[in-house]
């Protein structure tokens, strides 16, 4: 299969199933960010407390907190 040879996978899956995988991702993406940012507003948790509690890295909480601040 072409698209096998281009990633250098096997077994590669579906575009229709890639497409959705991505779209799935940055919904899941989205919806921690706007978590983080709730918690980073209306809380007085540290930011380690709130990457625990989204279950996302401290340095992405501290990429929220950039933003917000911008």
């Amino acid at each position: 299969m072409r698209l096998d040879l281009l990633t250098g996978k096997t077994n590669t899956m579906g575009l229709h199933e890639q497409i959705t995988e991505m779209r799935v991702k940055e919904v899941e993406e989205k919806t921690s960010r706007l978590f983080v940012k709730n918690l980073l507003k209306e809380s007085d948790f540290s930011l380690e407390k709130i990457a625990s509690l989204a279950n996302v890295s401290l340095e992405f909480v501290k990429k929220v907190k950039a933003r917000i601040r911008r």
